[in-house]
């Protein structure tokens, strides 16, 4: 399978995580509340877990960091404050 994410669209039209199966087969797994602006890469954990950061959104607007479970629940793991730890993450993450 693969995986990514959109600008837009998705139920709320702030953006969405899809997977697209070998065979063409396209499903939305989980749709961001607002509009988040993701552009980064997803990274995938041994459970299935998808992992990504998005520039803005999040309690504070200054982006954050995401889980999206196999069964499509969200959750934000960290959010970013621009004044105490910057803002907006435009790159890609790792797992290590």
């Amino acid at each position: 399978n693969l995986y990514g994410t959109t600008y837009t669209g998705g139920v709320n039209n702030g953006g969405a995580v899809y997977k697209v199966t070998a065979a063409g087969a396209e499903s939305v797994l989980y749709s961001f509340p607002t509009y988040e602006w993701d552009q980064a890469g997803l990274v995938l954990d041994a459970q299935g877990n998808l992992y990504g950061a998005t520039p803005s959104g999040g309690l504070n607007g200054d982006g954050m960091v995401f889980k999206v479970t196999p069964a499509g629940v969200g959750t934000a793991l960290y959010n970013f404050t621009f004044a105490a730890d910057g803002g907006m993450p435009d790159g890609s993450l790792t797992l290590v």
